[in-house]
């Protein structure tokens, strides 16, 4: 094992919180500006406003005091979109992670978008720093320093910071659940004790990240489901199972203490059983329809909003509060999704193949970019072989589930896969040292002979 020197610590920190304001001015974002260039972004900063008011998770598009700044800009006609909104009451159709962050940011500085967004710098460079303090622990500096070139020249990444989205702060979140994990995997505490508490720590840590980004639920059923099979697996051929029951038991209770007060509030705020809220119910014909399937499997808004709209037409339904709004959207989004999937079953296995592939992004860049990812995914398999029984097992781990994830849902040209990207640049960095190691010693052992 290695020790990272402060120095690079403080390197590190620096140039990332210098590297990101940089490629947010590069992609045409200012630090002062109001949300509105993604779409998603507003509905989050409007449940900000509302939160920061004791209001609760709701939207009121009609707010006059919450329009005023949008009204301002809106020089060029570019926020007219959004000051037609008129979407008023309590909602699940968004996670709350996020918009808890920006109203406390509220509540002390006042409604500050430069504030939010050098929160977002901040924390994305301090999460990261910790991921690089831990590959230089125990994989050594070199690939720690390789990690931090690369991952400071990922301008995908890094620009989210500039974004009132979720991609920013689940990353925060990935990098410090992937860190803790292996810790806990090369040093495990001494003490069984300490360890099961542990283990809660961070699965209280991951349920924060359930909080801010709804496909991390999908995570949870996948790391439930594959815990049951480690422990079946385990007892027929008969190993010590009990460590794992009761650490796995630890991360699942650390969880559900975050996020069952969240999914009790969902099931009694639209009067039916969606504990994870509904964004992924009425998005889902977007991603199986043939609108997805000709842009390589990535997500359609123009399927969304249409089965959105057909909703809309159905007698009664602006007498139904937002929430069964919501929820009737859905359960016609997914109805909708299973037509198409009943009727197209050959197109399934190819319209998952290119979901994947989206979702990695090999779809769309341009050539250079497109090379260079491949090199990036390319060092990271080497990086994970030659690690696979410490961290490469994770950060595998953690790929895999966001793979399966997109490809039984739907990609949105690469952008889901920000969170984990970090962890495939610590990998490949690690991989590309190994890899030019055993070159560098196979040609000394040529040369003494």
């Amino acid at each position: 094992m290695h020790q990272a020197p402060r120095w690079f610590l403080l390197l590190a920190f620096t140039t990332l919180c210098l590297a990101t304001p940089g490629w947010i001015f590069f992609d045409g974002q200012t630090l002062g500006g109001p949300p509105g260039s993604m779409g998603d972004d507003v509905y989050f900063e409007n449940i900000a406003w509302h939160l920061a008011k004791n209001e609760g998770v709701k939207f009121d598009f009609t707010d006059p005091e919450w329009r005023r700044p949008y009204i301002e800009t809106n020089l060029d006609g570019h926020n007219d979109w959004i000051l037609a909104l008129g979407h008023k009451g309590l909602t699940t159709s968004r996670s709350p992670g996020f918009p808890i962050l920006v109203s406390m940011i509220y509540r002390v500085v006042g409604r500050n978008f430069a504030a939010v967004r050098i929160v977002n710098i901040v924390l994305l460079a301090a999460s990261i720093t910790l991921l690089l303090h831990t590959v230089a622990r125990f994989h050594g500096m070199i690939a720690a320093a390789l990690a931090l070139a690369t991952i400071s020249l990922d301008f995908f990444v890094l620009r989210t910071a500039g974004q009132f989205m979720t991609e920013a702060p689940g990353t925060v979140i990935v990098c410090i659940v992937g860190s803790a994990c292996i810790w806990l995997t090369q040093r495990p505490p001494a003490s069984s004790r300490t360890a099961l508490f542990s283990w809660t720590a961070v699965g209280a840590v991951f349920g924060m990240g359930m909080l801010i980004r709804a496909n991390m639920n999908s995570w949870y059923l996948l790391i439930a489901a594959g815990l049951g099979v480690t422990l079946v697996w385990k007892m027929v051929n008969r190993r010590d199972w009990m460590p794992t029951f009761k650490y796995g038991l630890g991360f699942g209770v650390g969880v559900l203490l975050v996020v069952t007060p969240w999914w009790v509030r969902n099931c009694q705020v639209t009067g039916g059983f969606s504990p994870f809220g509904t964004s992924g119910s009425f998005g889902l014909v977007g991603g199986y329809c043939d609108e997805a399937y000709e842009e390589f499997g990535n997500w359609s808004l123009d399927a969304s909003v249409a089965s959105q709209k057909e909703s809309m037409r159905k007698p009664g339904f602006y007498q139904l509060a937002l929430p069964e709004q919501e929820l009737l959207m859905g359960h016609d989004s997914e109805a909708l999704a299973s037509k198409w999937i009943s009727g197209n079953w050959s197109k399934l296995p190819a319209l998952a193949g290119m979901k994947a592939l989206s979702h990695l992004g090999f779809y769309r860049l341009p050539l250079p970019v497109l090379w260079l990812n491949g090199l990036l995914w390319f060092g990271m398999a080497v990086g994970c072989i030659a690690t696979r029984k410490t961290t490469g097992f994770w950060i595998v781990a953690v790929v895999l589930m966001s793979i399966i994830t997109t490809s039984l849902t739907w990609p949105h040209y690469g952008r889901y896969s920000i969170p984990f990207r970090p962890l495939v640049h610590v990998a490949s960095a690690i991989g590309t040292v190994m890899f030019w190691s055993y070159l560098l010693g196979r040609f000394g052992l040529r040369r003494q002979k």
